[in-house]
């Protein structure tokens, strides 16, 4: 194993050891080298690191002692990237990572659970700078989408007409533009899962990789750029992004599919109707919009968790628009009235907004729309499983 101290040393002519702790990067380096398939994932989605000490900081004492293999597999952990359930019941992983208290004294510079998903990679991308020779990668590893659960029952869809002038007022646009969110009203829907991400460039790259599907034209053939691995995949077409559901029906056996802008806009805003994931008031810091002028993606989960909706979705608020199942067609909301007919042509509703729109356009209830052909550079997609979505 490499010297820590060394390691320290030649990272202190490294303009960004600024940023980094020492404790912090002496677990990362115990990780590269005790876990190095662990480290592998992290390098192309280094938000998961911090994902891992929040579930082994939520574990009950003992709970991942002396279970029997059958145990094991009944007990994988829930709600974790599935990517990362192999590691789940590593106990000295679990001591690493949990060696210091969460908060209060000997906390400050020792965990990874308060970083974000750009702060992480930080500390993969010093560290990979360590190694005399590359690790060997896998091609293409497939990587299932974190699913939430959204519980059955019924939501507040829509907006008022008193949100719609407010909206029309402050944004310097006709009402007419804001009326498709009308009339608000409830609906009740069956529960579902929910991707907790929108699908990001390591997850649809297997898909490329294992179907040929064309990538998206940014890509060098069926890589995408360096350091955009858990960033959304965008300028991918709504057939691309049910084909890539398809894909996943057939690798998982699972109901795979894009949600219904229902299913959406339930999961973005809970059940009474709140304007954003967070809550009513606007606050640039909680999201990738044009607000905080990023001009670009970010990491998925960069904004979360004080961004997050009340299931604990992120990124439904800007970074990018994500389709739907959805054809846009007046409210209400009638699943049974042909909006969600796969095979018919028409425009696609689109939900969240992008990092260049502006307050009013990353609402929960704001509407998009986009021809199902288009490959938009602000356009990506989250995926649900639920036996009564569209095919």
């Amino acid at each position: 194993m490499i010297n820590v101290f060394l390691f320290l040393w030649r990272l202190s002519r490294e303009k960004l050891a600024e940023q980094i702790t020492p404790v912090r990067l002496a677990k990362v380096v115990v990780i590269q080298h005790s876990y190095p398939a662990l480290y592998d994932i992290l390098v192309d989605t280094p938000g998961y690191l911090k994902e891992l000490e929040a579930y082994f900081r939520a574990e009950a004492p003992g709970e991942a002692e002396g279970r029997s293999p059958l145990e094991e597999e009944a007990a994988a952990a829930p709600g974790m990237p599935p990517s990362l359930q192999p590691f789940a019941r590593l106990g000295m992983l679990r001591q690493l990572l949990t060696m210091h208290p969460a908060e209060g004294a000997g906390s400050e510079g020792a965990n990874f659970i308060d970083l974000t998903p750009k702060e992480l990679r930080t500390y993969i991308y010093l560290t990979s700078r360590t190694a005399p020779e590359p690790a060997a990668r896998a091609a293409a590893p497939f990587v299932e989408p974190q699913l939430v659960l959204v519980p059955e029952g019924e939501f507040l869809m829509g907006s008022t007409p008193e949100q719609v002038a407010v909206l029309a007022g402050r944004e310097a646009r006709e009402k007419e533009y804001f009326e498709g969110e009308q009339p608000q009203h409830r609906i009740d829907l069956p529960a579902c899962e929910i991707g907790r991400y929108p699908v990001t460039n390591v997850e649809y790259r297997a898909f490329v990789k294992d179907t040929n599907h064309r990538p998206p034209p940014f890509w060098d053939g069926d890589a995408y750029p360096d350091g955009l691995g858990d960033h959304p995949v965008v300028k991918v077409s709504w057939h691309d992004a049910t084909a890539y559901c398809a894909w996943l029906r057939e690798k998982t056996g699972k109901p795979y599919r894009l949600p219904t802008e229902a299913h959406w806009e339930k999961a973005a805003r809970g059940t009474e109707g709140q304007v954003y994931p967070w809550g009513d008031d606007f606050e640039a810091t909680k999201c990738n919009s044009g607000e905080e002028g990023v001009g670009g993606t970010t990491p998925v989960g960069q904004y979360s968790p004080q961004g997050d909706s009340p299931y604990g979705l992120a990124d439904l608020a800007g970074n990018v628009w994500e389709w739907t199942s959805t054809l846009f067609r007046p409210y209400p909301y009638d699943a049974e009235d042909g909006r969600e007919e796969q095979e018919e042509i028409g425009l696609r509703v689109l939900r969240g907004g992008f990092f260049n729109d502006y307050q009013g356009f990353v609402r929960c209830a704001f509407r998009g729309r986009g021809d199902p052909d288009y490959r938009l550079i602000s356009a990506g997609f989250r995926v649900v499983v639920s036996p009564g979505s569209p095919s």
